[in-house]
């Protein structure tokens, strides 16, 4: 299914800014947003229905976390409609090397929004319920701390379980 492959084959990272780190203003445990102009979602599709390897930008409407909390860590809405195939930070991002004529992405982008893929128009958003956000003993090879983010993912009317690590860059 549509969701299985985002799932399990497209979520390289959750979050990014200029790289690999959410930009949280806040402590740990303590209700944090999500700073949307920095922030960054960088998706790695991989080949399938769509032939060839992907890396796709989007961007965060709105969102919340506690980080360090073990119930009740938040909520992330994704703007599904923002969504575009290999931009240069994506492939950057995720590593993929090649170059992409733009009409090329253009085209990917128009059919991975269109009705057969994400229906953007019937589902605007995506909604990550954060059950917990727990964090990790190992850090980033930068020093920065870990977390596993654990709840449920709401895509295209469909929700399933979720479970990602991310890269924080705690701020006061």
């Amino acid at each position: 299914s549509l969701f299985h492959h985002f799932q399990n084959n497209v979520f390289h990272a959750l979050f990014a800014q200029g790289g690999a780190d959410a930009q949280i203003a806040s402590a740990p445990a303590e209700a944090a947003q999500v700073d949307t102009k920095a922030s960054r979602v960088y998706v790695f599709v991989d080949r399938g229905r769509l032939g060839h390897q992907h890396a796709v930008e989007g961007l965060i409407q709105s969102g919340t976390i506690r980080l360090g909390a073990v119930e009740d860590a938040g909520k992330i809405v994704f703007d599904m409609s923002s969504f575009t195939a290999d931009t240069d930070a994506a492939r950057k991002y995720v590593g993929i090397e090649h170059d992409v004529e733009e009409s090329e992405k253009k085209k990917v982008t128009s059919t991975m929004r269109g009705s057969k893929v994400l229906n953007v128009e019937r589902y605007p958003t995506a909604t990550f319920t954060i059950e917990s956000a727990e964090r990790l003993a190992t850090k980033t090879e930068a020093g920065h701390p870990q977390y596993r983010l654990q709840g449920r993912f709401t895509l295209c009317g469909k929700t399933r379980p979720l479970s990602v690590t991310v890269a924080g860059d705690e701020q006061q």
